[in-house]
């Protein structure tokens, strides 16, 4: 909201602002919120939005975006009606037109026109047009083309215009926000822990727990002291930042044909679910973004991240270039096969030239070795641990000095976990 009322020095000349963060951080909230505070403002500075989502076959594609903004910018401003009608009447096909064609011809060239002849809307700089979910477009040539058009019209166009863009910084959107072009004109607001995302998390818990004691229609058998202080901590340090492991805790627990405390227990994993799974929703989105991987990339990823949770459980995180060099990858290569996973997983330490992988949600790990949750991405950890012994023995043998502590240790870490069998 700073940014919008011109009220941050540091993002005022900012005519795109990109919100993101991992997945489930709560950008679409934030965005709806803006929307409707906006709304209530007597200055219009809301003009348009559109939310993208890739479970909505009419809002997973960049075919209707420009169409959509058109109508609202015709419904907000009274005054620039004639002059899209008339964009209209002379192209009646614009509508299967490039998307930078559209932009200009339906929004950019007739509000320039309006200002020209003299018209002034509200007393504030800039009106705000809303792109939220911009990852979920299925298209990513489509998102780079979004990003490219708004880019090329703010700086055709002086105009009293901001975009703010929400999406999960994929590698094609980072990459088209890391441009020269746009550098200049953008600024951004990542959702970390900068923001103390835990103790909002523990707020929303504590609202939420209360509400379902105080009107769940079992409230009756649901015990005084319930869920307790050490659960929702639990929880909370689960979530790792995220909003949206709390809200799916929440939305389980509070079904109103249930007793919210068996549902919590279901979700700890002290009782075992009948039929329906608390994380339906979490390990859809989980599914979706690896899904993006070609097959080739996913076995590598899986076995990278198996790799890792064995290391974690000795309290021993690996490097990116131990992890190359132990999965006999190329040097590099983890950063392609994961700059589409940014959104779950970072490459993180980049500046000291130490790097590692950092999961950055913490039930990630759950849903990989659940077979029943993960299907096609499952880790069978058993698996990895003795294909890493092997590796771990096929590495002895051939390392130079300088890696043999490493591996050396690494075999004795996890050859303790290997089941003794014949075969092993």
């Amino acid at each position: 909201m700073d940014w919008i009322l011109l009220q941050d020095d540091e993002t005022r000349d900012s005519l795109i602002m990109w919100l993101t963060g991992a997945a489930g951080a709560g950008k679409s909230s934030i965005a709806q919120s803006i929307i409707e505070q906006l709304l209530t403002r007597t200055d219009h500075l809301m003009l348009a939005s559109f939310f993208f989502s890739k479970s909505d076959p009419t809002r997973n594609h960049a075919e209707a975006l420009i169409a959509t903004l058109a109508y609202q910018v015709y419904r907000a401003i009274p005054a620039i009606q004639s002059r899209i009608i008339s964009a209209i009447d002379d192209d009646p096909l614009i509508f299967t037109k490039i998307l930078d064609y559209q932009l200009v011809t339906l929004i950019l060239q007739p509000l320039q026109d309006l200002i020209t002849s003299g018209y002034s809307g509200h007393s504030q700089s800039r009106y705000i047009i809303v792109i939220d979910g911009l990852d979920e477009c299925t298209d990513r040539a489509s998102q780079r083309l979004i990003l490219t058009a708004i880019c090329n019209g703010i700086r055709r166009f002086q105009l009293p215009i901001a975009f703010l863009i929400a999406s999960r910084p994929e590698h094609d959107i980072n990459e088209v926000f890391s441009s020269r072009s746009m550098k200049e004109i953008h600024a951004r607001l990542m959702l970390d822990h900068k923001y103390s995302p835990d103790a909002d998390i523990r707020t929303f818990l504590v609202d939420n727990f209360q509400r379902i004691r105080e009107e769940h229609p079992f409230r009756r058998m649901i015990p005084n002291s319930w869920p307790g202080y050490k659960v929702i901590s639990e929880i909370a340090t689960k979530s790792s930042g995220q909003f949206i492991y709390a809200a799916t805790v929440v939305k389980y627990t509070d079904s109103p044909r249930h007793r919210p405390h068996d549902r919590l227990d279901i979700v700890r994993s002290l009782r075992p679910a009948k039929g329906d799974l608390p994380f339906q929703q979490l390990d859809a989105l989980y599914c979706h973004i690896f899904s993006a991987l070609d097959a080739e990339s996913i076995e590598k990823v899986l076995l990278s991240l198996g790799f890792v949770f064995l290391c974690a459980e000795n309290r021993s995180i690996p490097s990116v270039s131990e992890i190359e060099k132990f999965m006999n990858f190329d040097e590099g290569e983890l950063h392609l096969i994961f700059c589409d996973l940014g959104a779950l997983v970072e490459i993180k330490g980049e500046e000291d030239g130490y790097s590692q992988l950092n999961i950055l949600h913490a039930s990630l790990r759950d849903f990989l070795l659940d077979r029943a949750r993960s299907k096609a991405f499952y880790i069978d950890i058993e698996m990895a641990r003795t294909e890493m012994v092997s590796s771990c023995l096929r590495h002895l043998s051939c390392q130079s000095m300088n890696y043999i502590f490493f591996y050396s240790g690494l075999y004795l870490i996890l050859s303790r976990y290997v089941r003794q069998e014949p075969r092993h």
